[in-house]
């Protein structure tokens, strides 16, 4: 049994489903639900929920999936399961990559998806061991959340995705390739996975913050980030209409900012004490001194070289979606903050390299992440990837291309 009968009471689920496997799942536990045959009976369905059932992608249903991104940018959520190929427009966010896997890794401890299951039920499934047999292009750019990806049998990771969430408009993509269908009689874990999908699919998602980006054309982490695509509004005058505010490293910081609004600081102070959260991308001591009032903790800003592997806490939500691989590739401002953590203080990354300090209703984040441009096209698909995982779970909107570029 699958556990979601009482929520479909108030909540209405379309199936989308060619071979019957879902449709009869739902006929036997009495669950209603809208059966989905073509783009006609999509573009009339009215319901809050749309399951594709597992392989009911082919190339030929591409005006079905026109309509459906529509639907998703209105406000409903869509999950997929296992597909052996994905639809052929160029609009659509996902691409499938080769390699079956029977080990992966969970990269969102504590999201509700995972509620009930632990690491070791996620690998090595009941029968062949297969948890998948075909895997997601981890995308470069966009808001997105890959919340498992998978490993080869050495614990290597093969550098694709098996869950993957993407916004859209109002509503949301959830992707799987776990063999939860073909596996949902013989693994109890498929059964959870399926029942915490729809459960999470059907809440609200919360819509991104209005961001404000300080910055100058010569810094090239703030010429990274326009971009990137981040959703701002840049160098504006007046804060109030904010709710997340970037600065990115600068020298003159001080001078540039009263350039921009005389009583720069007493309105970002004030922005921050009224509940808004200022992030800093790459701060100095200069930029410190210019913010103390601003962050009233005593840290120190210096030089340091990382001497041990940079690392987080697998639980924290600003870092899902992002290996401890990922980061050893990463590249750092060689500015280290310290302090001493406190409820109100706490540190993100080891080695002083991101930070986060609560100041009256508001928070500010020191990130020494440094994402500037490189010669090497590999090198700039990997920046954008981590930088796009990392501002998704900040809240930050970004907009997405094409995937011409993947890493």
């Amino acid at each position: 049994r699958t556990g979601v009968q009482g929520i479909f009471d108030k909540k209405r689920v379309g199936i989308y489903d060619p071979v019957g496997k879902i449709e009869g799942l739902f006929k036997q536990e009495n669950i209603r639900y809208a059966s989905i045959k073509n783009s006609l009976s999509l573009e009339a369905f009215q319901g809050d929920l749309l399951l594709i059932a597992n392989n009911a992608v082919t190339d030929k249903n591409e005006p079905f999936f026109s309509v459906l991104m529509d639907k998703v940018y209105k406000g409903i959520s869509v999950i997929f399961l296992e597909q052996e190929v994905m639809p052929a427009q160029s609009a659509f966010p996902v691409l499938l990559k080769g390699g079956s896997a029977t080990k992966t890794r969970c990269l969102a401890f504590g999201h509700p998806l995972f509620d009930n299951v632990r690491q070791g039920d996620l690998q090595n499934w009941r029968g062949d061991g297969v948890i998948t047999r075909s895997l997601l292009e981890k995308p470069h750019k966009g808001n997105f959340l890959v919340l498992a990806d998978a490993l080869d049998e050495k614990g290597q990771d093969l550098k694709g995705a098996l869950i993957l969430e993407i916004p859209h408009g109002k509503g949301r993509l959830l992707f799987s390739q776990f063999l939860i269908m073909q596996k949902f009689d013989s693994e109890p874990v498929a059964g959870i996975l399926f029942e915490n999908m729809i459960h999470y699919a059907l809440r609200e998602r919360k819509a991104h913050e209005r961001v404000a980006l300080f910055g100058h054309e010569e810094n090239q982490n703030y010429k990274f980030f326009k971009e990137l695509g981040v959703v701002a509004v840049e160098n504006p005058m007046a804060l109030e209409q904010f709710r997340t505010i970037i600065i990115t490293q600068q020298e003159d910081f001080e001078s540039k900012a009263k350039n921009i609004n005389k009583d720069f600081f007493v309105a970002m102070n004030h922005f921050v004490q009224s509940g808004g959260s200022l992030i800093i991308f790459g701060i100095t001591p200069d930029m410190y001194n210019s913010l103390r009032e601003i962050i009233p903790h005593e840290i120190g800003v210096a030089e340091k070289e990382i001497d041990e592997r940079v690392s987080f806490k697998k639980n924290s939500p600003f870092f899902w979606g992002i290996t401890e691989e990922d980061l050893s590739q990463c590249q750092f401002f060689k500015n280290s903050v310290r302090f001493e953590e406190t409820p109100e203080s706490r540190q993100l990354l080891s080695s002083g390299k991101m930070a986060l300090f609560r100041s009256g209703k508001g928070e500010i984040i020191v990130c020494q992440l440094d994402f500037r441009s490189d010669d090497n096209d590999d090198v700039n698909a990997f920046n954008s990837r981590v930088a796009s995982q990392l501002l998704s779970n900040l809240g930050v909107a970004i907009v997405a291309d094409t995937f011409e570029k993947k890493y």
